[in-house]
């Protein structure tokens, strides 16, 4: 009879009173990336945010300044040399001389266009000083408007000055109150330059 050994019972390990290793997955060093992530987009946000208020702010400190020159706007084209010319005015005036995209350049060409214009009225167009100068000259502007803007005929104009009892040019110039308006009136009242005369002597 042959006699079964029995298996020995397999030994148990001795635990050690260790916890067991875990691995390491770097969730906390991912964390910290992710929040340098966070505020690093927080900086640059509020960069943004400064920048776009700096050029609010500037655009309506600049605004300001433009509608102090005027607030009317205009577009100009000009050939190279008159436009050298333009540069050449504007240092004549101790300016520099504008360049593109640069500061400036609009409020150098209005200052130039203003002076330009003040000059030409004051040597080409008429600004009475006396009384009787001024009404001759407001006289003149007034039959002109009726004559070729509203295109009144010259009897029109004569019914039209008769009723609003208009002094004649020679009543103007003589100092009295004669509203008798006829053709040779209108006539002389358009001739600006016997108009120019008549104001240089009542002067």
């Amino acid at each position: 009879m042959v006699t079964k050994l029995k298996s020995a019972a397999p030994q148990q390990k001795k635990s050690t009173g260790m916890a067991p290793k875990v691995k390491k997955t770097g969730k906390k060093h991912n964390d910290v990336i992710e929040k340098k992530k966070q505020i690093a987009g927080i900086s640059e946000d509020t960069e943004k945010v400064a920048i776009r208020r700096k050029n609010v702010g500037y655009q309506h400190t600049r605004q300001e300044k433009l509608n102090q020159l005027g607030t009317h706007k205009i577009t100009a084209r000009l050939n190279d040399a008159d436009y050298e010319k333009l540069g050449d005015l504007i240092e004549y005036m101790n300016h520099p001389r504008p360049e593109k995209n640069k500061h400036q350049v609009i409020e150098r060409y209005s200052m130039l266009l203003s002076y330009m214009l003040r000059k030409a009225h004051k040597l080409r167009i008429l600004s009475p000083e006396s009384e009787r100068a001024k009404e001759l000259y407001r006289l003149h502007k007034l039959v002109r408007d009726l004559k070729y803007n509203k295109t009144h005929t010259n009897s029109e104009i004569i019914e039209i000055m008769k009723k609003d009892k208009e002094p004649t040019p020679e009543s103007v110039i003589n100092d009295d109150t004669n509203h008798n308006w006829n053709d040779n009136d209108i006539k002389d009242i358009l001739n600006i330059k016997k108009v120019k005369l008549n104001i240089k002597e009542l002067e």
